[in-house]
């Protein structure tokens, strides 16, 4: 595999935004489809190449310029705020493309991180007494990036006993 090195700059580069991607691609490679920005976690920055084919990495996953040679791609996992549900595309982006959500509305707590795949799940505390305004699809918790997931302060009786979770 053949890779041109097109950034060995001394300032720290990072990769374009996805509106100005196609452009940069153009003017670099003379194409989209060939055009790799990503994390060189050898250089720590972000490097800029041409490369014949574009590769891809399952969802889940981002590309990276890792390895004991330079120059290998590798998958490795989204960061914990970020997930990617998609196959991630290297003439596409440089990172995992969404954010997860944080499940810090008032009463809302997180139900489960998921993986980096999916959103995080959020459920509305009610141990201290909040619950969804709108029922979510599922039963204990919601995915704000799916659906609303407010909470509000529910008028319990008197006699109701706080359980530690739904």
């Amino acid at each position: 595999m053949s890779i041109l090195k097109i950034s060995d700059a001394v300032f720290s580069f990072q990769c374009l935004v996805q509106s100005h991607w196609k452009h940069r691609a153009e003017t670099i490679c003379g194409s989209n489809s060939t055009y790799f920005c990503l994390y060189d976690i050898n250089e720590n920055n972000f490097t800029e190449f041409c490369k014949e084919i574009p590769d891809f990495e399952k969802a889940g996953k981002k590309l990276i310029v890792a390895g004991s040679t330079q120059g290998t791609i590798q998958g490795a996992n989204c960061r914990n705020d970020f997930y990617q549900p998609f196959k991630f595309w290297t003439n596409e982006s440089h990172s995992c493309v969404l954010t997860k959500s944080y499940c810090n509305e008032e009463g809302q707590v997180v139900y489960r991180n998921e993986t980096t795949k999916e959103d995080r799940s959020c459920r509305c505390d009610d141990t201290r007494g909040f619950d969804f305004i709108i029922r979510p699809k599922h039963r204990c918790y919601c995915i704000p990036s799916e659906e609303d997931c407010s909470c509000h302060l529910k008028i319990w009786p008197s006699y109701y006993n706080f359980s530690q979770g739904m």
